[in-house]
């Protein structure tokens, strides 16, 4: 982009079209970020939650252990950029961000000769950005990534074999009040019903006629009987 004052092409896209675009893109993606994990916040294990809500909002120099457990690192870290990461990564990527597009723009703007483009090469503000974006940024993300992998890995080797194991023993469960409940209890149901019937067939006829309650039963069973013999 510099050598070429901003006519090289990125993508099938000058540069000079490209970079602006791959800045805001940059931007929408931690926007984006930010609003699919506010979505799936209680999807999310306690673990992960709370690294990235520290990572991303509080002192990334405390809560990354490849910063928080050397002290002279550590506090490289906190001072970096004028203790930007401190802030959490949200902050330090709009600082980023904002890094990038004032570059883009003075190098834009400038007159672009062999000096110019020396000294763009050697932007404290470049190197500063590449030092967020490859050292620190990188880091953070990683341990995101990581607590997630465990989380993952937690679930499938714990949670799910707990769950499976429930649902096992609730078939089982199930089976048992089938068989030993169930169809015990729809036996008694059969017989006593088989013994009322055998008691109705030897009142006379005209007395099961005349009692309400014996012809609505004989006929209501007499129906049923009916039903289930021609299914």
């Amino acid at each position: 982009m510099i050598y070429s004052n901003g006519s090289a092409l990125i993508e099938g896209n000058k540069s000079e079209i490209y970079v602006p675009a791959y800045h805001e893109l940059l931007y929408d993606e931690e926007e984006n970020l930010l609003d699919t994990f506010s979505a799936n916040y209680d999807y999310h294990t306690t673990s992960y939650n709370d690294d990235f809500t520290n990572i991303v909002y509080s002192n990334v120099c405390e809560h990354v252990t490849d910063f928080s457990t050397d002290p002279k690192i550590k506090a490289e870290c906190e001072s970096f950029n004028q203790g930007i990461l401190k802030k959490g990564i949200y902050s330090s990527v709009i600082k980023y961000w904002d890094f990038l597009r004032q570059i883009n723009h003075d190098f834009m703007e400038s007159n672009r000769t062999l000096a110019t483009i020396k000294r763009f090469l050697n932007e404290p503000r470049l190197l500063t950005a590449e030092r967020m974006q490859d050292f620190y940024f990188k880091k953070a993300l990683t341990k995101l990534v990581n607590t997630l992998e465990k989380d993952i890995d937690y679930f499938f080797e714990v949670e799910y074999t707990r769950d499976r194991t429930i649902f096992i023993f609730y078939i089982l469960y199930i089976v048992f009040l089938y068989y030993f409940v169930w169809r015990k209890f729809v036996s008694i149901m059969q017989n006593e019903l088989w013994k009322t019937k055998s008691m109705l067939s030897i009142l006379p006829t005209k007395l099961c006629n005349d009692i309400e309650e014996i012809r609505q039963f004989i006929f209501s069973h007499s129906s049923n009987d009916f039903a289930s013999t021609k299914l």
